[in-house]
């Protein structure tokens, strides 16, 4: 892992822009000991970023508050955005569940569409 790091760090690699660059914000819903947390942790302190620790309780207002470039996440808490984000939608009105339905359609279709192209 460490050698995976510093040869993205390499000087003589060019850039990518994918990579964050100094100044970027990156937002971590994880405990700092969890593996992953750290690793991207380093990763953007050695780039120059800033990293902001946040929790379930504050992740919503955190967002808005700091507006992040990148987020270290694991499946798990995306699942629970999701389904957050699911609950909401089908309390909505008539118009709001066809309006998901409709953009919950044509994404998949693209998403097809996409592997088929690979």
């Amino acid at each position: 892992l460490l050698h995976q790091v510093g040869h993205r760090l390499s000087p003589t690699r060019p850039y990518d822009e994918a990579e964050p660059l100094p100044g970027e914000l990156m937002i971590s819903l994880l405990p700092v000991w969890h593996i992953t947390e750290r690793t991207f942790e380093l990763f953007m302190l050695s780039r120059g970023c800033h990293v902001v620790y946040s929790g379930i309780r504050w992740f919503k207002n955190d967002l808005a508050k700091h507006q992040p470039q990148w987020m270290v996440l694991v499946p798990r808490v995306l699942e629970k955005v999701a389904m957050g984000v699911q609950d909401k939608f089908a309390s909505g009105s008539a118009v709001v569940k066809g309006l998901v339905k409709l953009f919950t359609a044509t994404s998949t279709l693209k998403n097809k569409h996409d592997k088929i192209r690979k």
